[in-house]
């Protein structure tokens, strides 16, 4: 990101450069980035090729929720499923059991020794995303069903390691792929391992008693069908890694952030107890407006050190012209988190850590999140047709 920073200072808040035979538009200006993402989202919200596509037998019909193309009906129709599923009401219904996930996460470290909260962020972000797709949960660091689902999650991480995708950039390496093996390696282990333990919670959420998103999505994408749960697998795919190693990743951030700061702790801490005085107990998620210094708090950190640092990947659908330059088809359109959330006229004396700033934002992330470029709080969750599909989630 150093050399972005550089660029973007040398050439303005747009630049773009050949990565291999593909072209790479870089954006920086939240303006520009609406226009671009959002107002003209039915020419920018295809996505790259990839290298290594995961369809699980759906017959090349479901790419999931992140790699499908815009214009495939499929995805239109699973993305308003999803959207359905982790709506507000639905959300509501399921909030008095994460409840209990973040009392048990609190517990497990508040020690009042120096620990990596790291691995508990982990389980309890995996704990959240199998509650609400399959309706179970890991009971500790040492479950078999945890280490299975970090297993899946970090392994897959590590496919998206240049070397398995420089074949997108360089088609010449197209040639000798079969001779090296990376593909075949990615599609063994979403064939051999990702499929069968995906299948097996399909069962036990389709056997479960309570609502969740499997069953949900099941009921739209295969109209009910029992059996045949080959194009939920992409998406439950999707959701496992975007929902977990994000998550506490960006939660692990934002407790070292706090951690040295001592006068910020003591000020949510403060507010906190006003709360419990007044009501007898720690406030519920709904109950931010309680304490905004908190949320305050919260929005900074995602603001100091994004979710991602430029975003999941748009790509242009079709050949056209923006401010004068032509964008050709499937050029990769980059949105510069970093850069954005430093915009000094936005976010002034953008290097210091002030709650302050965000004292006066009551919105939830998800409204914020489908408002105009300058009236949103911050970026984390994307532009346009591709926002985060799980802005609701955050929200409750």
């Amino acid at each position: 990101m150093g050399k972005f920073h550089e660029w973007h200072k040398e050439l303005g808040p747009v630049f773009r450069f050949k990565m291999g035979v593909s072209t790479v538009l870089v954006v920086s200006d939240i303006s520009m980035t609406h226009e671009l993402l959002a107002t003209m989202g039915k020419l920018t919200s295809n996505r790259p090729e990839s290298a290594t596509r995961y369809d699980f037998d759906s017959n090349g019909h479901n790419r999931g929720i992140i790699l499908s193309q815009s214009n495939d009906k499929h995805w239109s129709v699973l993305r308003k499923s999803v959207l359905n599923a982790l709506g507000p009401r639905k959300l509501k219904e399921l909030s008095p059991v994460l409840c209990k996930e973040a009392d048990e996460f609190v517990n497990l470290v508040a020690t009042g020794e120096n620990i990596d909260p790291l691995p508990q962020l982990m389980r309890v972000s995996l704990n959240f995303i199998l509650l609400t797709l399959f309706s179970i949960r890991t009971t500790s660091l040492e479950d078999p069903l945890y280490k299975r689902g970090i297993y899946i999650v970090n392994k897959t991480m590590s496919f998206t390691h240049f070397k398995y995708i420089a074949s997108q950039f360089i088609p010449v390496l197209r040639v000798i792929e079969p001779i090296i093996g990376n593909r075949k390696k990615a599609i063994q282990f979403l064939k051999y391992e990702c499929k069968p333990f995906y299948l097996e919670l399909v069962e036990k959420a389709m056997n479960a008693k309570d609502h969740n998103m499997t069953k949900a999505v099941n009921e739209e994408m295969n109209q009910g069908k029992e059996g045949y749960y080959n194009n939920l697998l992409p998406t439950i795919h999707d959701m496992i890694l975007a929902g977990t190693d994000t998550t506490a990743v960006t939660i692990s951030w934002g407790f070292l952030q706090i951690s040295t700061r001592p006068e910020i702790q003591k000020k949510i801490q403060q507010e906190i107890d006003v709360f419990v005085t007044q009501n007898g107990r720690v406030p519920y998620f709904w109950e931010r407006n309680e304490v905004p210094y908190l949320i305050a708090t919260q929005r900074e950190c995602l603001r100091l050190r994004p979710t991602t640092d430029l975003g999941v990947t748009h790509a242009a659908v079709e050949d056209f012209e923006w401010r004068g330059s032509l964008i050709p088809k499937g050029t990769s359109i980059m949105a510069n988190m970093v850069e954005a959330h430093m915009d000094p006229e936005k976010y002034p004396d953008p290097e210091e850590f002030r709650p302050e700033r965000f004292l006066d934002t009551h919105d939830t992330m998800a409204s914020s999140a489908n408002m105009r470029a300058e009236n949103r709080d911050q970026y984390n969750f994307g532009w346009g047709r591709r926002i985060c599909v799980g802005t609701h989630l955050v929200s409750i």
